[in-house]
């Protein structure tokens, strides 16, 4: 079980803010960010999972990329 809280990051800022090191885990954001932010700010080349606070929709979401470095989802 306690690799499975190693999967889990809480403390990044942004997408920008993504890192090699946060390959295969989920994110929680802990900043709002907008549908374009989500869909257009670059990370690592990482595959992820992103969970945010989406400005636009005002609901929490749940996000996967293949590749945080591709402005593209």
């Amino acid at each position: 079980m306690a690799s499975a809280l190693l999967d889990y990051v809480d403390n990044r800022a942004g997408i920008t803010s993504i890192g090699s090191a946060d390959d295969n885990k989920v994110i929680e954001l802990q900043s709002a960010l907008s549908t374009d932010q989500i869909q257009t700010d670059v990370g690592a080349s990482v595959k992820a999972y992103l969970l945010a606070f989406n400005s636009t929709t005002n609901k929490g979401e749940l996000w996967f990329d293949e590749d945080w470095a591709d402005a593209g989802r």
